[in-house]
């Protein structure tokens, strides 16, 4: 694995060959592109490693089978559709059918993480603790294995940890001058900061790694939005 990829690459690239140790014939990988940030009908960018990751895994693990399909924003429900019909191999019919159901199972979800975080919002004002929002993206927040924990370990400290994601952040319009922020994830991380600013039952966990182009911009960003509010870069 190339030296200069961040830890959640080199992460991918681990996962990948174990799949192709553990007999895998065919392995999926995403490629991911644009997704629009919570609240907000434009598309922004991935970082540059996450959209070319299952290229990257190709050409340097060749003895993986990788199948990808770009994940569709609004507008491009065709094109997905004539691809992966075309990939998989299976009727147009069935594969459109599919993004529905895989689409109407992410607003489902999404749903959920909402009124969960209501629960332990309302939950905070009735015991008193404070919350810690880990800002950062899903794949250091939810991985237990690299975030070493992080989550049993605040609650270690009294603090409850939430997910930034179980924050309404559709509501959380940005100002304009924060259009200069491109990617999807860091909009929803400052949107996240904003919330988190404005609460005094809340404090934020930043998580991030070496390395992180956009995270280079954006911890700077929360850094500023963060100033009068107790918060820990990790």
């Amino acid at each position: 694995v190339p030296a200069e990829f961040c830890q959640p690459m080199k992460v991918l690239f681990g996962h990948v060959h174990t799949l192709v140790q553990s007999g895998a014939k065919r392995i999926f990988v995403p490629h991911e592109r644009l997704f629009p940030a919570p609240g907000e009908d434009r598309a922004w960018f991935a970082c540059p490693y996450t959209q070319a990751a299952p290229y990257v895994v190709r050409a340097n693990l060749p003895q993986a089978d990788v199948l990808t399909l770009e994940f569709p924003v609004q507008g491009e429900e065709g094109y997905f559709v004539k691809s992966a019909a075309t990939a998989l191999e299976v009727p147009e019919d069935e594969a459109r059918n599919a993004l529905k159901e895989g689409q109407a199972a992410l607003a489902a979800f999404r749903s959920e993480c909402l009124a969960e975080g209501e629960r332990v919002l309302k939950g905070l004002e009735r015991t008193g603790r404070l919350g810690a929002v880990l800002l950062g993206r899903p794949y250091n927040t939810g991985d237990r294995a690299i975030n070493l924990h992080l989550a049993r370990r605040l609650k270690g400290l009294s603090l409850e940890p939430i997910p930034m994601d179980f924050l309404p952040l559709d509501q959380e319009p940005l100002p304009a001058f924060w259009r200069r922020v491109r990617w999807g994830q860091g909009r929803s991380l400052l949107k996240a900061a904003r919330i988190v600013r404005r609460d005094p039952r809340l404090v934020a966990v930043v998580v991030t790694n070496f390395g992180c182009g956009p995270d280079a911009f954006v911890d700077q960003y929360l850094e500023e939005v963060l100033a009068d509010t107790p918060h820990i870069v990790l």
